[in-house]
């Protein structure tokens, strides 16, 4: 049973890609919602053995080095300095932000976490600089307690998917008023580098 488990990880985010890649519907959710909310329900029905965690954290530990040279190794940096723009001083600010508001809820929240504090700080700049292969490597660097790092993927899968949800909806709406809207890319091979840049394709 194990080894069905440990290849069902391994394989079902493969086929979630084919599927989004076949499916329009499924490919608006996106693969990355799609499995994290498997995975958070496969979680909490208990069909999950119970000798399955010591599994999960080795592959968590092997695919964690893979994953994150293979990022890189995608990236056309020619097609991205097109595409970077003012790209670079958005995310300086953003670096900005995230430090100061996770400082802040270091003090605000580290009688509540207790000693795993610190590390759920770095867990969230991580992830809020880098997406989730950042805050699986920190978490894995640091030793994380794998409840600990569970409850902090989970709450920020949740308040993320209510805050895009907002500002995709309500949000966006309110701001149109005084920001102005977005303005596509002049020509249509930029277009097209724009469409494919985060694609799973090729």
């Amino acid at each position: 049973m194990v080894i069905f488990w440990a290849l069902f990880f391994v394989l079902f985010p493969v086929l979630v890609i084919y599927l989004c890649q076949r499916f329009p519907v499924l490919n608006k959710l996106g693969a990355v919602v799609i499995c994290y909310a498997v995975g958070i329900i496969i979680g909490n029905i208990g069909i999950l053995p119970k000798n399955i965690y010591g599994t999960q954290d080795m592959l968590m530990t092997l695919v964690i080095p893979i994953a994150i040279p293979l990022i890189f190794f995608s990236v056309d940096i020619k097609r991205w300095s097109r595409l970077a723009g003012k790209s670079l001083l958005s995310f300086t600010f953003e670096v900005i932000s995230v430090v100061i508001i996770v400082c802040a809820g270091y003090f605000m929240f580290r009688s509540l976490i207790g000693g795993e504090t610190w590390k759920v700080s770095g867990m969230l700049i991580g992830v809020y600089t880098g997406g989730t292969p950042n805050l699986a490597a920190i978490g894995t660097a640091l030793q994380v307690d794998p409840t600990v790092y569970v409850a902090a993927h989970t709450a920020d899968v949740a308040v993320g998917a209510i805050w895009l949800l907002i500002v995709l909806t309500v949000l966006q709406r309110i701001l149109l008023k005084f920001l102005p809207p977005f303005q596509p890319l002049g020509d249509q091979s930029q277009s097209q580098d724009t469409a494919n840049f985060d694609s799973y394709v090729g």
